[in-house]
């Protein structure tokens, strides 16, 4: 299965970055089925991904969360975070480098406002 996930368009980073989700994903699965809403995150182990989910009170009025699409295989969970975090790591990349192209030029543009210091990880491996 080819599993796609263009930087550019499929990616939307978030705007609090005080926060753990760090961007929003959408993926296509084949060229002809797309799940949106995975999200990018950092947690305490460092960046991985979650699949798109809801939330609903228990019975105890306890906040729960459950899955509306994931993997049922460790392998295609593996693929899915790997074609997912590649195209994030792509994405900051070009955005740091952009910045750091008008920095030197002296343009002051919306594109370099912006904070693009992401935490750091080690591209998966593929």
């Amino acid at each position: 299965m080819k599993i796609s996930c263009n930087p550019e368009k499929d990616i939307k980073l978030s705007n609090n970055p005080n926060g753990s989700r760090l961007a929003t994903v959408s993926i296509t699965l084949d060229n002809s089925f797309v799940v949106r809403g995975l999200s990018v995150m950092n947690g305490s182990k460092g960046i991985f991904v979650n699949m798109p989910n809801v939330s609903y009170t228990d019975q105890n009025g306890d906040k729960k969360y459950v899955d509306t699409a994931f993997p049922t295989t460790k392998e295609m969970r593996d693929e899915i975070s790997n074609v997912v975090i590649g195209a994030y790591s792509t994405l900051m990349k070009q955005l740091r480098a952009n910045a750091n192209a008008n920095t030197n030029t002296g343009e002051n543009t919306a594109d370099n406002t912006q904070d693009f210091n992401a935490p750091s990880f080690d591209e998966p491996e593929r």
